[in-house]
């Protein structure tokens, strides 16, 4: 792992200095007993990228069954496990647009090998359009009038089902958005009580993504600031 790998996952200096000598140690010691090779860590080093069709199999089986996968001991998982769960962070839409993490998991040094992990799965994603930058909170839309229009048109499930997340996520949305009769844009952008998403997380990140349109909706013309109530 390089330098800077360690200063994203371990940003805390003395933590990090302590982990690192620790972390030389042991591969010294497994190395001079002969349990591991130079070539076998060269090897992980060197295929540590996956298939397109392998990522996407980790993105269908989700972030739960992902987590299983991680070397990490089953308390350090089954820690992790508890805490999505309990967020209701299980589909990886909703994990890669997440931020309060220091909330979820108050121990620095566990939160941010998490958050380094998740962090560079989500950028494999990418590089194979498993995942796509228009699936982020913090990415700007770069769709042109005529595509805004299309969706504005197409409506508000068409629109959910542009994201790259679980078809049982999409159905659950697009469940609450028909029983609401939010189908057009004007009445989702327009409503104010957004209990009927029981999920705090998956709520707030929804509510993100549709400030983020509107705004893109006005700037091009679509509607007008007056068509906007509150």
């Amino acid at each position: 792992m390089s330098t800077r790998d360690w200063e994203r996952l371990v940003p805390d200096p003395m933590f990090r200095g302590i982990l690192i000598k620790s972390y030389e140690f042991m591969k010294k010691s497994l190395l001079d007993n002969g349990i591991v090779s130079e070539k076998v860590l060269s090897d992980r080093v060197t295929s540590t990228s996956k298939t397109r069709v392998e990522l996407q199999e980790i993105f269908n089986g989700g972030v739960i069954q992902w987590i299983k996968t991680l070397k990490l001991s089953d308390e350090s998982k089954n820690e992790y496990i508890r805490g999505l769960e309990s967020s209701k962070l299980t589909d990886f839409f909703f994990l890669f647009n997440f931020t309060q993490w220091n909330v979820l998991f108050p121990i620095e040094s566990k939160r941010n090998i998490l958050t380094g992990f998740v962090e560079k799965l989500k950028q494999q994603f990418i590089q194979a359009s498993v995942f796509t930058i228009d699936d982020l909170i913090s990415s700007p839309i770069t769709k042109s009038k005529e595509e805004l229009v299309k969706i504005y048109e197409n409506g508000t499930i068409a629109w959910i089902n542009l994201f790259h997340m679980t078809e049982r996520s999409k159905l659950d949305l697009n469940n609450i958005i028909y029983s609401e009769g939010f189908d057009d844009f004007l009445f989702i952008l327009n409503n104010t009580d957004w209990d009927i998403i029981p999920s705090v997380n998956i709520r707030s990140i929804i509510l993100q993504h549709l400030e983020k349109l509107k705004s893109a909706f006005i700037s091009h013309d679509i509607i007008d600031p007056d068509d906007v109530v509150f």
